[in-house]
């Protein structure tokens, strides 16, 4: 159930209809419900407002699968077809034309495919018979290799080049809106640092090759360095480097935009009403504050539902257990069936008043109050 703060997912569905809703990220603790919310939210979009909807997985320990109950691999599956709807809104426009397509990239798999590139371009430079870590025999290829290995140690690197991929999907015209299922906040915080680190890094490797291509061909001369076609080889490999450092740069500032983008972008937080998620919670909005990324919404899952009546909700008054108790006293009901009854109904109020301490400290914190307006 969501927070009754002002701000509700009611906004989610009038951007989304507006158009100006492109991506949604989901994230939190580890284990409060990610998957089912981002599951749940990304089907509302898809049935009730008729949304062309694209649900990524970008956790390395994918659970969508588990969720939706059959496989998903790098290539989005219709889960939800044209057509289908969940009751009626005033959000739908009854063109049917909405659907919910799923898909788990492997961030692990992504990174091995780049730093596979690297790989090649380093043999290419350094030569099959050269050693690439030896800065006597050529500074160039041991700076590529360097940066490769630089790059696979990078906090973040292999969710950024997952999400990469994934927001090529949005320029393809096949989706409306891109929800993601995200890993644990850990990886959302180092995500987020992500943009300016390897942005600081390729300028000044981009600096680097400059001077490095000149001075090696000063020193060895493509005539000296083998043949021609040793030589076109290493000249191919020298644009290839150029490129791809280009490429690192459209992307993570592609990354970066996305993130930034209040309109276009929201990130709902997941948690649940317990101390250590609740202070997670506060430490994901006060860094997606301090990062310019707008969150407007949380979602608290797993909370005992007290209901707006007396005779609604899972948590009994005072009056109703008393009325328990004097039951079994008078012999009323089956005396072991009712110790057991009353015991459980003593513990789920039990919970519910530690979960009301929590979510009102959730509440009133400052920074769901920054935040959540």
């Amino acid at each position: 159930m969501t927070m009754s703060l002002p701000g509700s997912l009611d906004s989610l569905l009038t951007s989304a209809m507006q158009g100006t809703l492109k991506f949604i990220f989901v994230g939190g603790k580890g284990g409060v419900g990610k998957t089912t919310t981002s599951s749940a939210i990304a089907s509302l979009l898809a049935t009730t407002c008729e949304r062309r909807v694209l649900l990524v997985s970008t956790d390395p320990a994918h659970s969508l699968g588990d969720a939706w109950r059959t496989k998903f691999d790098n290539s989005p599956t219709t889960v939800i077809e044209k057509g289908w709807k969940m009751g009626s809104s005033s959000c739908a426009s009854g063109s049917g034309a909405g659907y919910l397509e799923v898909m788990e990239i492997d961030p692990s798999s992504s990174m091995e495919a780049e730093l596979a590139k690297w790989a090649e371009i380093v043999k290419t430079v350094a030569g099959a018979e050269e050693d690439p870590n030896s800065e006597s025999k050529d500074g160039f290829a041991s700076k590529i290799s360097s940066f490769q290995n630089w790059l696979s140690g990078i906090p973040g690197i292999d969710e950024a080049t997952a999400l990469s991929a994934a927001i090529s999907h949005i320029d393809s015209g096949k989706y409306d809106i891109i929800v993601f299922d995200t890993a644990p906040t850990g990886h959302t915080l180092k995500l987020l640092a992500l943009p300016e680190i390897l942005g600081e890094a390729i300028k000044k490797l981009q600096g680097w090759q400059t001077t490095a291509w000149t001075y090696w061909e000063a020193f060895k001369g493509f005539a000296a360095s083998g043949s021609t076609e040793a030589a076109r080889k290493r000249n191919a490999a020298r644009e290839e480097v150029s490129d791809m450092l280009h490429k690192y740069q459209r992307d993570i500032g592609k990354v970066a935009a996305m993130l930034k983008d209040s309109v276009a972008t929201a990130f709902v937080v997941v948690c649940i009403a317990e101390h250590l998620s609740v202070q997670e919670t506060r430490r994901l909005l006060g860094e997606l504050e301090k990062n310019e990324v707008a969150s407007n919404h949380i979602v608290v899952n797993q909370l005992v539902s007290v209901g707006s009546s007396e005779r609604s909700g899972a948590v009994l008054s005072k009056d109703e257990m008393d009325s328990l108790e004097v039951s079994r006293e008078i012999g009323a009901l089956d005396p072991d069936l009712m110790a057991k009854v009353i015991h459980a109904c003593r513990l789920t109020a039990a919970r519910g008043a530690i979960q009301n301490k929590y979510l009102n400290d959730l509440k009133t914190s400052e920074e769901a109050q920054k935040n959540c307006h």
